[in-house]
């Protein structure tokens, strides 16, 4: 059995071999930075609605209290605390993120998708829950 292999040939080859995913640019971290700006605004902003609901069912608990009032108040308070939880979900990891290697870029990318997609299925889960709330009113106004 011989032995054909040329360390030194191979050393020299090794280390001549370029990495399989480019170092980031600064184009990519002024993107990352400029998407987290964007999400801790969107943060804020999906907090002080939600804010804005709970002062809104505060008000509805005193200004109409009958069964319509509570109940309206009650689905304000659920989407408040809903929101502020979802928000969090969402933002806080890509607000989160420190590390600039090549491979962390991508599955900070990969990421930032997954919870778009989570964001959109909360945006139409909400849209439904005020469709049926719309329709609860209606039957119940008229009962």
């Amino acid at each position: 059995m011989t032995n054909d292999l040329d360390l030194a040939q191979l050393a020299k080859s090794w280390q001549q071999q370029t990495p399989s995913t480019p170092l980031p640019t600064a184009a990519d971290l002024a993107t990352i930075k400029s998407r987290q700006r964007r999400q801790r605004w969107l943060m804020y902003a999906e907090w002080f609605g939600a804010l804005m609901m709970v002062a809104t069912a505060c008000w509805l608990v005193v200004a109409v209290p009958d069964a319509l009032g509570y109940f309206a108040a009650a689905f304000l308070a659920v989407g408040a605390v809903s929101t502020f939880y979802v928000s969090w979900q969402v933002h806080r990891p890509i607000l989160a993120y420190d590390n600039c290697s090549s491979d962390s870029l991508l599955k900070f990318r990969l990421r930032t998708a997954q919870f778009t997609l989570r964001y959109y299925r909360y945006t139409q889960f909400s849209c439904a829950a005020l469709v049926l709330f719309a329709l609860l009113l209606w039957v119940l106004h008229w009962f």
